[in-house]
């Protein structure tokens, strides 16, 4: 039997190169798939298929009725399906051997867009996982969406009407797994949406795939389906050849699509097992947090309150099951780590007591028939211990699933610690900011660094807002010190901060040697650097290192919107422009280095207006410290002295011959027992103090970190949107205050990785071999046989 289907794939599979049709169809394809993957390709510069497996379900929806059109209507219409079932052959082997050799040929045609990994990998560093599940995914899809076409082509001799009707019933399938679909299905008849989600959409069980994920229940899902459609074909044919099975035909197939149906949503709604192929673990629980659950001392118990099902938008249908896969790989690393699922209205005696602990229902909008509604629903998750006072999630969503695992163990390590570790954040201008800081804000400065407290607040630390003063010490139960733009920190604010570093505690120094002002001419923009009068390096010369007062210019560097108004006629109004300056630098993956914590998941950094750290080996050595570069500039990178005025385009271009232009560190990480500043040396006194201070008790040296960044603007309210700049902010908190071993567990579902800098000329290039160049090699190659086989009929009516 398998020679027999052996021997008709070969025919198929032979006749498919023989037609000009397939020609087209996989020319036509790969056109199509690449000119649309390729058009926003280098506008957003994600290093990733994600857009390219986002848009190919629909492709083959469209695309694969074009290729099973003719699998048996063409017999039908010419005849041949006679003599094809008049051989001494199965039903079930003309069906597989058609089957295989279609899946085949897409399978070709799929090959040819495998030039797109080959891109990616030689401008960036993607990620395989995904990719390999998103291929995975499309054979999958492929061979559901060819039996579906050719259970279509078996009851009819007219192709387009079998292209047509497969099309259809294809579309319908994807349409299924759409969220809007079902929850517009859900609103008309409660329920009815979701089952035909978790049934038969299609596009709702590729999507695991596309991020990386082998889901054995999508997995299920196409294979079942598509040993459905071929068992539909098999008694489509058995049907012409016995009357007696041609009676039972339409109860047959309505029972296998039954099944079907059935099976798919079974599947969907169990725990099966899931595989994930991504690079670093994205969807499997962290090392870390196997470490932090192998700690427990005593029992944690996690309760997740969540409404049920029946009421829960069609979104979050799926919700409690999501969660509690997580909840229960949790409890399997540790006996002591204990969970629940609760629905909060079963005691509604209790929604008094569980709002006074955080755990509060709040409203979702649904469709409910031809109008929006909202439901009032609970999605939150508690974490107790001990006798501390618990911590909650107050609501958890389907877009907070690749976060939840550090959500939960960042609450845990929390709880272990018995208090919300203290951070320490000095800005100019103190808690409230004041006028100091609305300047800054009106010349282009930082502000206040609010959405940086904000940010740590979000992390679950206690942060402090103070100036170092007499009346304001640093605390002793401080985890760390974070020091934003210092400007005159003057003699006795120095002497604190380096007590503070030498018992123990870390510090991280972000400073700022200049500003830039920019300026509208009729030209377009200017920009001139301002000096920020600062004694920084008074601060950490002694450390052997200095934060450079020379401006800093890259060739890698970033494009800023600037808003300026405009009148348009009576009217004024505000427009952005777009503005690159080589002093906006941007620092991606390549130039960090990746075996640290502080940069774990993150994917570029806006050194906005940073300079250069000029460290001093000699006396690092000397004093014993390790010293490790965290980021750097790129190799394009040159200085030049700041003057007053505008800067010349001479200036922001390049030196001839890339003469003074080399990778300088911009971020550095000081560890060891640093040294006393002021040994020998009376303590000195607070700024207005008529006389020297007393000397504090001595302290027992201890060793510590210090992070220095020569970039403040970094942590400023607008660029902290940026993502990268607030993760490794978040990062290097965490690294400092914590130990960083919670680090790789946010990391992980923030990992986005994009392409290094790309000339015009190389665009140009992986434009053309992404679009064109494989739809050239198959025209090329149809040529080419279609010359052969002339040659071939020509020599044998020669002969």
């Amino acid at each position: 039997m398998l020679r027999d289907v052996l021997t008709l794939v070969r025919r198929e599979l032979g006749a498919y190169f023989n037609v000009p049709i397939a020609y087209v169809y996989s020319v036509v394809f790969l056109l199509v798939a690449g000119g649309l993957f390729m058009t926003p390709f280098f506008l957003s510069g994600a290093c990733s298929m994600r857009g390219f497996f986002g848009l190919l379900p629909l492709l083959l929806v469209v695309f694969i009725p074009a290729l099973t059109m003719r699998l048996w209507a063409e017999e039908r219409k010419t005849g041949s399906i006679a003599l094809l079932l008049g051989l001494p052959v199965p039903e079930a082997v003309l069906v597989a051997g058609k089957f295989a050799a279609a899946w085949l040929f897409s399978a070709c045609a799929l090959a040819g867009t495998l030039v797109i990994p080959l891109m990616l990998a030689v401008l960036g560093d993607p990620d395989p996982g995904p990719i390999l599940g998103g291929y995975l995914g499309a054979l999958l899809l492929s061979a559901f969406l060819i039996s579906l076409g050719m259970a279509v082509s078996a009851f009819f001799s007219d192709q387009i009407v079998a292209f047509i009707l497969a099309l259809l019933a294809g579309f319908g399938s994807y349409l299924a797994g759409v969220d809007a679909i079902a929850a517009f299905a859900d609103g008309w008849i409660p329920g009815l949406g979701t089952f035909l989600k978790d049934a038969a959409g299609l596009s709702s069980h590729f999507n695991s795939f596309a991020k990386g994920v082998v889901d054995l229940a999508d997995c299920f899902y196409f294979c079942a389906f598509t040993l459905v459609f071929l068992a539909v074909n098999v008694l489509t044919l058995a049907g012409r050849l016995r009357r007696r099975a041609a009676r039972g035909f339409g109860a047959g197939v309505a029972l296998l699509v039954g099944i079907g149906l059935v099976a798919g949503g079974v599947a969907k709604g169990m725990s099966l097992p899931r595989f994930d192929l991504t690079e670093e673990g994205l969807y499997t629980v962290t090392p870390a947090t196997r470490r932090l659950l192998a700690r427990l001392e005593a029992p944690v118990r996690v309760t997740y309150y969540v409404s049920a099902r029946e009421k829960l938008p069609t979104p979050m249908k799926d919700i409690a099951r999501d969660v509690g896969d997580l909840l229960e790989e949790f409890a399997a690393l540790s006996p002591r780590f204990r969970y629940r699922v609760v629905d909060p209205a079963r005691a509604p005696d209790r929604l008094s007591a569980l709002e006074k602990r955080g755990i509060v229902p709040f409203n979702t909008q649904t469709i409910a028939r031809d109008a929006l509604d909202i439901k009032t629903i609970y999605s939150a998750i508690e974490v107790a211990y001990l006798d501390r006072p618990p911590e909650v999630i107050p609501q958890v969503m389907p877009d907070d699933l690749g976060s939840l695992e550090y959500e939960l163990v960042s609450r845990i390590h929390r709880l272990l610690l018995g208090r919300k570790p203290k951070v320490v954040l000095v800005t100019p201008g103190g808690e409230k900011g004041g006028m100091a800081a609305l300047l800054r804000r009106m010349q282009g400065g930082g502000g206040d660094y609010a959405a940086l407290a904000e940010l740590l607040r979000g992390q679950g630390y206690e942060v402090v807002r103070q100036e170092i003063g007499p009346g304001s010490p640093l605390p002793d139960d401080a985890r760390l010190l974070v020091l934003v733009a210092p400007e005159r920190l003057g003699e006795r604010r120095r002497y604190e901060i380096a007590r503070f570093l030498r018992r123990g505690h870390p510090v991280l120094v972000a400073a700022q040697r200049l500003r830039y002002h920019y300026g509208e001419g009729r030209s377009g923009f200017s920009v001139s650097a301002v000096p920020v009068e600062t004694d920084v390096d008074e601060l950490l010369a002694p450390f052997g290192v200095r934060v450079e007062d020379r401006m800093l210019f890259d060739r890698r560097s970033a494009v800023l919107q600037m808003t300026r108004p405009r009148r348009m006629g009576i009217f004024s109004a505000l427009v952005q422009t777009p503005v690159d300056f080589p002093v906006q630098v941007r620092v991606l993956p390549d130039t960090m280095d990746r075996s640290l914590s502080m940069t774990s998941g993150v994917p570029e950094l806006l050194y906005l207006w940073g300079t250069a750290l000029d460290l001093d080996r000699e006396r690092l050595e000397r004093l014993g410290l390790k010293a490790t570069v965290i980021f750097r500039s790129s190799p394009e990178a040159w200085t030049a002295p700041h003057h007053l005025g505008p800067l010349s385009a001479a200036e922001m271009t390049p030196p001839a011959g890339g003469k003074g232009m080399a990778s300088r560190p911009l971020a550095v990480l000081l560890e060891g027992r640093f040294p006393d500043p002021f040994e020998g040396r009376p303590v000195p006194a607070w700024p207005g103090a008529n006389a020297t201070a007393a000397a504090p008790e001595p302290v027992e040296p201890a060793a510590s970190r210090l992070l220095v960044v020569g970039c403040a603007e970094m942590f400023s309210d607008n660029l902290l949107a940026n993502p990268g700049n607030a993760l490794f902010a978040a990062n290097a908190v965490d690294a400092l205050a914590l130990g960083g071993e919670l680090i790789h567990v946010r990391a992980k579902s923030q990992a986005l990785r994009l392409i290094g800098p790309v000339s015009d000329e190389a665009k140009a290039f992986w434009r053309v071999v992404v679009m064109f160049a494989v739809p050239a090699l198959w025209v090329a190659g149809g040529i080419a046989r279609a010359v052969r086989r002339r040659r071939r009929r020509e020599a044998c009516d020669g002969g």
